[in-house]
């Protein structure tokens, strides 16, 4: 695959950046710690799913992509995880302390609470919302 000379250069640019401009280690930690805004609220989705569902998934359906599917939802998107993971990782922006400071952060001296904000919030979400759904949690398989 060929890449224009756009691509290359905006890669090369952050290498750059990422080498010379800054400390290469705190460029690392930077994109780690940013990394929690988006994976925290994610797996508090998924963890809060599988307990609702006590951990029972029908394997079969779960590859099915077609509407039919009972993992279909709403035009292949499940509102209510969506809704969840957005919530979290706007609730876990706010608190961040990295490159960028959330205003919750900054109030707070500095304290950096993205993890269990996001995490906190995108499971309450999810919650209220998967059970509020009509298809919030799909068709659960029969123990």
């Amino acid at each position: 695959m060929k890449y224009g000379w756009g691509r290359r250069g905006s890669i090369v640019s952050l290498t750059l950046y990422g080498l010379l401009a800054s400390s290469f280690l705190d460029t690392v930690s930077n994109v780690l710690q940013l990394t929690v805004v988006l994976l925290g609220p994610s797996m508090a989705v998924y963890a809060t799913d599988i307990v609702l569902r006590r951990n029972r998934y029908d394997g079969i359906a779960l590859t099915d992509e077609t509407p039919g599917s009972p993992f279909w939802f709403t035009a292949g998107v499940n509102r209510a995880g969506a809704a969840a993971l957005a919530a979290g990782v706007t609730a876990a922006a706010l608190c961040v302390d990295t490159a960028y400071t959330g205003p919750v952060a900054d109030a707070l001296g500095g304290v950096d609470l993205a993890l269990p904000a996001g995490m906190l919030v995108a499971s309450a979400v999810y919650v209220l919302m998967a059970r509020r759904t009509r298809d919030g949690l799909g068709k659960m398989p029969r123990a």
